[in-house]
């Protein structure tokens, strides 16, 4: 370790201000630096797996993922696993991704993870086994509750089941009052009831 924690501190929020910010060039470059001056910083390493993702340079994704799952306590290994799954959805790899998602949730379940596991499901349509996943992360007290809903509403919507599509909108709505993209498919499909009556 090169600098104080407290440098590491600052430079950790640089890279999030660029990120934010959509300065991935120089989030990159940061993120070179912290993995330079804090090597075995697992969560560098993720970061800089997540840029290089979003840079579709998938090899050095994978390089940073491997250092990072050496350096990751056993208890957050499940946060390396979902970048796996991240990277391999990215290159269009379903499999690995599902093997992946899989694996985060093995080492624990959290809403987050099934819900990324219920979109790919979703996305390959496995309607029944994105259910499955989506409903059981709705029961996380402390997750996002609100996506999960959303989503059996969009899956809902897809087997134009819309009165219950209705009803997970409503929910996620409820949730979070201000959830843009639950209100416009909820308007949605109000509009498709109204022309079917």
């Amino acid at each position: 370790m090169r600098g104080t924690p407290a440098e590491a501190k600052v430079l950790r929020r640089s890279i999030s201000d660029a990120v934010e910010g959509g300065s991935l060039a120089m989030a990159l470059e940061l993120c070179q630096k912290y993995t330079s001056d804090y090597p075995e910083c697992f969560w560098g390493w993720i970061t800089v797996s997540d840029i290089f993702r979003q840079y579709a340079l998938y090899r050095g994704a994978e390089d940073a993922l491997r250092e990072a799952e050496k350096l990751a306590p056993k208890e957050v290994l499940r946060h390396v696993f979902v970048r796996r799954a991240r990277l391999s959805e990215a290159q269009g790899n379903w499999k690995d991704a599902e093997k992946w998602y899989r694996r985060a949730i093995k080492v624990r379940a959290t809403a987050g993870g099934l819900i990324y596991l219920g979109a790919l499901f979703a996305r390959l349509g496995r309607y029944s086994e994105a259910k499955r996943c989506h409903q059981r992360a709705a029961r996380f007290a402390n997750g996002e509750r609100d996506e999960a809903y959303l989503n059996l509403g969009l899956i809902a919507r897809a087997e134009r089941k819309y009165e219950k599509a209705l009803d997970y909108f409503e929910r996620a709505i409820r949730i979070d009052p201000s959830y843009r993209e639950a209100k416009v498919a909820r308007d949605d499909v109000l509009r498709e009831m109204r022309v079917k009556s």
